[in-house]
């Protein structure tokens, strides 16, 4: 969980290059994941720690490394079963897809 300080939430972010370490706070967390959806942490979802090396030392290496990042691996509520818009403008571009596929190879049918 995110550390608190005069009601304000941060994350402990250490960036360490070559033997040199830098601390900050960090109040806000974007993450891009492979497919493109951005998560954002704010506040209490924010992780306790966060820690990035590179350098010499760290060649081919992983170079973040995230502690107590919140994720839930099972929805709890209905609200989180529903699908969002992206989801449904993706069914309705496949239906209309296959509809208009089949329209084609109908025309297509018809003139032999």
């Amino acid at each position: 969980m995110a550390l608190k300080e005069d009601g304000e939430y941060y994350t402990h972010f250490t960036f360490t290059e070559n033997g040199k370490s830098t601390v900050r706070r960090m109040h806000r967390l974007s993450v891009q994941t492979a497919d493109g959806q951005i998560y954002i942490f704010e506040k209490d979802k924010l992780p306790a720690a966060m820690t990035f090396d590179s350098g010499l030392s760290h060649t081919d290496k992983h170079l973040g490394t995230l502690l107590g990042l919140p994720r839930e691996s099972v929805p709890t509520t209905f609200k989180d079963f529903i699908p969002g818009a992206r989801d449904w403008v993706y069914v309705i571009v496949g239906i209309v897809s296959v509809v208009l596929l089949k329209a084609v190879m109908i025309l297509i049918a018809d003139t032999y």
